[in-house]
């Protein structure tokens, strides 16, 4: 299939048809008009936002952002209680969930969609903004000077989504939906973007605005803003969009361009989560799988993830500190998460060497010579030999999955071996 063809049909298929557009929007109406009421007297406005707002939302979407305007000369100076003042009224209409931000927000469940309610001041200048979620609606309104640029903004976040790294959170880190956005216009064409990505350099800085003179904004950044990519916020000139980006995402997205420019293929679009039944049919020469099934216990989804990230990181730390050897390892998670891990059926020496202290600190060399009858003294150093305590992967996992360090914040976690 030709590639404008390919694009062409990737296209239609992540674009939300009219019928769901008119559902999401009747939905989101009756949210505003209720909250709409509530908040008169108080002098502050609902308002749809996100990708909803600026129509570059994938198809099935479920999630709305809508944003809560109060009054920035009314406000300012006592914009952190806004989140109690809001809480208040939202409670007199739903069943809200508080989730802890920047500055707190709502979470609730109508008509099959979540909406999450955001505080923001009503500004127009993001000079006058108390706090980074202020300034979204004037992200919104850059990105929708560049309509034209829609479908291929949507081609963007699908890329991006299939490899995983759609999204700023802390376990996912990699490109917003901003970001998206942003590149997908600064370079013209979701096709053009892939091209520049694949020559960016580490730090690649990208000014769409053009608000730096000097070819070197890294120079006139704070260090803490400066990531693997440095993309200059349109509106914000001091922010860096891609702050939260991983070496390890931008690497990612870099090499999947190459492949895609190389070889364009629908898979690009389509996210690849592995059952563990493809994880059992591709298991590598000499090698065994685990499989664990973790469920987090309920939480803001951000929360959620990071927890199930700790528990895979923990999980391949201490196989790999065990010397036991890692082949290839992933995670995914939906509504419950899955880590696996190929493992080398060959595995280390049931006895392994540790280093004791000096020989000639006749307190600490005694000490161990009574606790390693067999210390043998090398170079002015004792070394024992003691016999591996996990001698085996499943043993340290079934040792694992026991602690109740790693039992935080996870309803249940199973392990299966293969």
């Amino acid at each position: 299939m030709r590639l404008d063809k390919l694009l062409q049909s990737v296209s239609e298929e992540i674009t939300p048809d009219p019928e769901e557009v008119a559902k999401l929007r009747k939905a989101t109406k009756a949210v505003i008009s209720a909250l709409n009421k509530a908040l008169k007297p108080i002098g502050a406005r609902a308002t749809v936002a996100g990708s909803f707002k600026k129509n570059t939302q994938l198809k099935h979407t479920k999630e709305i952002d809508v944003f809560i305007l109060f009054n920035h000369k009314k406000y300012a100076a006592g914009n952190a209680s806004i989140s109690d003042i809001l809480e208040g009224k939202l409670k007199k209409l739903y069943r809200i969930t508080r989730l802890h931000g920047s500055r707190d927000y709502f979470q609730l469940n109508a008509k099959q969609y979540v909406f999450e309610i955001i505080p923001i001041l009503g500004i127009t200048s993001y000079k006058q903004a108390k706090n980074i979620t202020d300034i979204s609606p004037l992200h919104a309104k850059w990105v929708s000077k560049h309509a034209k640029k829609l479908p291929d903004i949507r081609l963007a976040k699908a890329f991006l989504d299939a490899q995983g790294i759609y999204g700023a959170e802390s376990y996912i880190r990699g490109f917003s939906g901003y970001a998206a956005e942003v590149l997908t216009i600064h370079y013209s064409s979701f096709l053009n973007l892939l091209r520049a990505a694949t020559k960016w350099n580490p730090k690649q800085v990208i000014d769409p605005e053009k608000h730096y003179k000097s070819k070197n904004a890294l120079l006139e950044l704070n260090k803490s803003k400066i990531s693997s990519l440095v993309l200059i916020d349109p509106v914000q000139p001091s922010r860096n969009v891609t702050a939260a980006l991983s070496e390890e995402s931008f690497n990612t997205f870099k090499d999947a361009a190459k492949k895609f420019l190389s070889k364009p293929s629908r898979k690009f679009f389509e996210r690849q989560i592995p059952t563990r039944q493809q994880l059992i049919s591709s298991i590598p020469k000499n090698c065994m799988l685990l499989t664990i099934k973790a469920v987090p216990e309920e939480n803001k989804k951000d929360v959620m993830g990071a927890a199930i990230l700790h528990k895979y990181e923990t999980i391949r730390k201490e196989l790999l500190s065990n010397r036991f050897k890692i082949k290839k390892s992933g995670w995914s998670w939906r509504k419950e998460a899955m880590l696996w891990f190929y493992i080398s059926k060959q595995l280390p020496s049931k006895y392994t060497t540790i280093k004791g202290p000096s020989a000639k600190n006749e307190v600490h060399a005694a000490r161990f010579r009574k606790k390693h009858s067999k210390a043998a003294e090398k170079h002015g150093r004792l070394y024992a030999s003691v016999k591996t305590r996990f001698p085996t992967p499943k043993a340290l996992v079934k040792h694992i999955l026991r602690q109740e360090n790693f039992k935080r914040k996870l309803k249940s976690a199973k392990a299966e071996w293969n």
